[in-house]
């Protein structure tokens, strides 16, 4: 990814994972998911711990992974919802070649004590044999750190179904996994002229935005 996309998505994940992170520190119906928040007794509450470094470091260490991917992403909030009790998290996976893989991770607390949810993996097409060569979502049962995610079921299939992304680089798989956390009024975080050398981050603004127009006619 050039060093300019790198930025503007460094800019983007970092405003969005503070906005949602003060958003579970002053909503009360959110504060369990404070636990979980990386610390040295986050593990004791769940496996999967979401960023606590502060914005400049945080920042400083997206940029460097999206110029150069190593290892993997510190975990972001990507969204916090108080009404039904889920938090949406996201991580970015090297995979050589100056590439990335992401991966999703929805939690709740909603059902019984401690967390439960599901997640999926946004892939490049696989090096090897002719199954998945395209770039492809998957379920996950356990993140690429092997952590486990709470309340999966032992039934769950981390194989199927594959899901087709119609998707020519790391930065684009990277929208479409952001995408499917936030609504397309996050999107326009991105300013205009960022998002106009990206058809697939200009072609869902623009749906969100048809789709509000057909909504509330009136207010065209």
């Amino acid at each position: 990814m050039d060093e300019a996309r790198a930025q503007r998505l460094t800019d983007f994940l970092t405003n969005l994972h503070f906005s949602n992170v003060d958003k579970i520190q002053a909503k009360p119906a959110l504060i369990k998911f404070q636990n979980i928040k990386q610390s040295t007794t986050s593990k004791a509450f769940c496996e999967i711990n979401y960023s606590s470094d502060i914005k400049p470091k945080l920042k400083g260490n997206l940029l460097k992974f999206f110029c150069q991917p190593t290892a993997s992403s510190a975990i972001l909030v990507l969204h916090v919802d108080d009404k039904h009790d889920w938090i949406r998290l996201i991580r970015f996976i090297a995979r050589g070649d100056k590439k990335f893989n992401a991966e999703t991770i929805f939690l709740t607390g909603k059902y019984g004590q401690g967390y439960s949810g599901f997640g999926y993996r946004y892939e490049h097409p696989e090096d090897a044999g002719d199954e998945h060569n395209f770039f492809h979502v998957q379920p996950i049962v356990r993140t690429a750190a092997n952590e486990e995610i709470p309340g999966a079921p032992q039934w769950l299939s981390h194989r199927f179904p594959t899901f087709y992304m119609k998707a020519e680089d790391s930065y684009e798989l990277g929208v479409y996994a952001i995408s499917s956390m936030c609504s397309w009024h996050d999107l326009t975080r991105y300013a205009p002229r960022y998002y106009e050398d990206c058809w697939l981050l200009k072609h869902l603004i623009l749906q969100g935005q048809e789709a509000q127009k057909k909504e509330n006619p009136v207010a065209q």
